[in-house]
């Protein structure tokens, strides 16, 4: 199945959202549906990309962005020690290591444990 955008001629694109946005009914029914995803897509999304509905104030967001990359750093941490820490062997206690993951260390408190992230599914996991 081929785009009706592929080799398209950007005037011609245009001329017919113009049509469209004069009379939806006067372009072809699938040129119709396009547009309408088009004008779904000014209506609810930035230009880059984000949600407007559910955009936070900025000052929110840029908090957020830097929990988001402490818990992707906490995460990071248990997987390069975690298995130090694990306690996996039922015959004798694990030694004691000197370096604990401490929530404080990744600029993280116990205030953020109920808050839900993105962080793992962005790493996959």
């Amino acid at each position: 199945m081929s785009s009706f955008l592929s080799n398209g001629d950007p005037a011609a694109i245009e001329g017919l959202y113009l049509k469209f946005c004069q009379n939806p009914d006067s372009v072809h029914p699938e040129w119709r549906c396009f547009f309408q995803g088009f004008e779904f897509s000014k209506a609810e999304f930035h230009e880059n990309g984000e949600n407007r509905s559910s955009m936070p104030p900025v000052d929110q967001k840029v908090a957020i962005s830097k929990k988001e990359i402490a818990v992707s750093n906490l995460i990071d941490a248990y997987r390069q020690r975690g298995h130090l820490f694990a306690r996996t062997n039922p015959v004798r206690p694990r030694r004691i290591h000197e370096m604990p993951i401490i929530l404080e260390d990744f600029s993280l408190g116990e205030g953020d444990m109920e808050t839900i992230f993105q962080s793992g599914e962005r790493i996959g996991i």
